[in-house]
């Protein structure tokens, strides 16, 4: 029996330039925090941990990164392995290549497949070294079927691709009992291939925008007679979306706020549409930035009934002499106040 936990695409290192300073430093800080709840895991848990590529978000991470990386690795008490991505991919100055690496950490660092045996199984990998991969790495590939066999790799479930396609009818041939696959951010579910093999794409361990919504994390695989695989969250900061059509809700920032409950540990794009029955001021809506971790607030609501009197009754009658749109004058007249050249919700 071989028990593993399998993971994918940490990008250790990644800069989330497009968030706030404060909370970019915050996520790459979390990085670490889940990967080391990984490893011990994995260690009471598992036999070994397989990262199917971009363990880093660069070929050259900073030497500080890299640092933090092999110290806890080197504390981990678990066998890893790891097969290079096209992020992390091999180049003369990889680290992969150019640094000493704990014992207990073994890289697959040719292009081509190769098999390390461990625990009465071989476990094959290999590497990008370059950002991109036209061959079809599995192309003629079968295991030997006996010992048991499980394949770590970076790649494209396609026919075509420049991120190493992995052809479906290569899967059925490849006669391994598991595929550990990566590159692909949104988790899917394990499938049993033609000829046995079961694959799967355990996601991003750890999100890199709002792109990789919802919940991250690793897939604890254990193959016996058969294949199971169970997926494990590890707590990381989430990136959320939230759509919310504020048309016939009388209290639209407490509407907002029974959203959010939920999502105080989580980044969360808020996309608000609609005609509210009242504006929402820009005071307002920076107070609800306390319910989350963050938040971005995308307004494209209309007005129509507003006061007379109010700023936004101000606002309107303005834009009617000027012919500019209710909404686009609303917010910029906020952003003004706020010593703003354009809105930034």
């Amino acid at each position: 029996m071989l028990k593993f936990l399998h993971l994918a695409d940490l990008h250790l290192g990644c800069m989330h330039s497009s968030l706030p300073p404060d909370i970019a430093d915050e996520l790459a800080e979390d990085a670490f925090r889940v990967l080391y709840r990984m490893l011990r895991f994995a260690r009471d848990e598992a036999d070994a941990v397989l990262i199917a590529g971009d363990l880093f978000d660069s070929a050259t991470p900073p030497p500080s990164v890299f640092e933090r990386t092999i110290a806890l690795f080197g504390d981990a008490g678990v066998p890893v392995f790891i097969s290079p991505g096209n992020h992390d991919y091999l180049d003369a100055r990889s680290p992969y290549l150019t640094r000493e690496w704990p014992e207990c950490v073994h890289i697959f660092d040719s292009e081509e497949l190769s098999a390390v045996k461990f625990h009465g199984f071989l476990i094959y990998g290999c590497a990008f070294s370059d950002v991109y991969c036209h061959t079809p790495k599995l192309d003629h590939f079968r295991s030997p079927g006996s010992p048991q066999s499980v394949l770590l790799m970076h790649g494209d479930i396609s026919n075509a691709s420049k991120y190493c396609p992995i052809r479906a009818r290569d899967i059925a041939n490849c006669a391994a009992d598991y595929l550990a696959l990566g590159h692909i951010h949104a988790r899917s579910s394990p499938v049993q291939a033609d000829g046995g093999t079961v694959y799967a794409y355990s996601g991003c361990a750890l999100p890199t925008g709002f792109q990789d919504e919802g919940d991250v994390g690793a897939y604890l695989v254990t193959i016996d007679k058969k294949v199971s695989v169970e997926f494990v969250s590890f707590g990381a900061h989430r990136f959320i979306d939230i759509p919310l059509r504020l048309n016939g809700i009388p209290d639209p920032v407490g509407r907002i706020r029974e959203l959010l409950s939920d999502h105080s540990r989580d980044l969360v794009r808020l996309t608000l549409t609609g005609v509210p029955e009242r504006p929402i001021s820009h005071s307002e809506l920076n107070t609800l930035q306390k319910q989350t971790f963050y938040l971005q607030i995308i307004d494209n609501t209309s007005v129509t009934h507003v006061d007379e009197y109010s700023l936004a009754g101000i606002v309107k009658s303005v834009a009617a002499e000027r012919g500019y749109e209710n909404s686009t004058a609303l917010r910029l007249a906020l952003a003004a106040l706020d010593g703003e050249e354009r809105p930034q919700w």
